[in-house]
């Protein structure tokens, strides 16, 4: 377990913790209303970042089934639309590498040099859900939203006075991959300046839930990036994953990524 969870944190990152807020709500419309707030709103939530290159360094902690791990020094970096490259260390040494790519995922461990090589399912496994693909990743790692919204009639947009915007399903939101169809309720909030602070997904008929939240959110040029991110995974597998961005860099780097060649190709479950 604790393998498969290095190297889970050495492809996986976001940015949030957020407060909860005041529930009154004020003012309910129906999406499929052409109502100019509410095409804002969706241009804002669905907006890409444009950047070419981002190097964030982190530090995390992941407890859950009887694991804790504490301390753990993280650099992501991201080439936009292209890779996620991540090194993960633990006092000074680096003990896990990973790589995600349009159209897969790798990583390997140093403790018992081990690696997978593997599609999009094993994120999806570790998140509990189906729709993980490079682009929701990447969104999911820069606080954007990361499930497709598109389709306006399947939500309702519940604005709050001064505290923000909910976006949640009318009905459950289905989902196929690989001729496998789930089902989910899904709920995002949205401060005043459209940034995602808490999602909230649960797959109908199991127990099976994810939430993410964002917060501290600074601009750093002239982007809004979360310095703050707390992911809870509950159903079959309970995690709590917490990180905090503690630095962001534009510039380009060397990202290279090889698997020694004494290493051993798992399989995570």
């Amino acid at each position: 377990m604790k393998k498969a969870v290095l190297l889970g944190l050495a492809l996986l990152v976001t940015a949030c913790s957020t407060q909860q807020n005041a529930t009154k709500s004020v003012e309910s419309t129906s999406i499929n209303k052409s109502v100019s707030g509410e095409k804002l709103f969706f241009e804002k939530v669905s907006e890409p970042v444009s950047f070419d290159a981002l190097k964030i360094n982190s530090k995390l902690e992941i407890k859950g089934n009887k694991l804790s791990i504490n301390n753990v020094d993280a650099v992501f970096y991201i080439e936009n639309q292209q890779k996620i490259w991540a090194n993960f260390s633990v006092m000074f040494f680096s003990v896990a590498r990973g790589l995600a790519t349009p159209s897969k995922v790798q990583g390997y461990e140093k403790i018992g040099k081990n690696y997978i090589d593997t599609d999009y399912s094993y994120l999806n496994q570790l998140l509990n859900v189906n729709f993980i693909d490079y682009k929701s990743f990447q969104n999911l790692l820069l606080g954007r939203t990361f499930v497709d919204v598109k389709n306006d009639r399947n939500y309702e947009l519940i604005k709050k006075d001064t505290e923000g915007y909910t976006l949640k399903s009318k009905d459950g939101i289905k989902m196929m991959v690989n001729g496998i169809e789930k089902t989910y309720q899904i709920n995002f909030v949205y401060n005043t300046h459209f940034q995602l602070e808490n999602s909230h997904i649960v797959e109908e008929g199991t127990k099976n839930s994810l939430d993410i939240d964002y917060s501290g959110w600074i601009m750093v040029n002239n982007i809004f990036l979360p310095k703050n991110v707390k992911i809870i995974i509950k159903g079959q597998k309970n995690m709590d994953i917490l990180i905090e961005n503690t630095k962001f860099d534009f510039s380009k780097m060397n990202a290279s990524y090889s698997v020694p060649g004494n290493y051993k190709k798992i399989t995570i479950k």
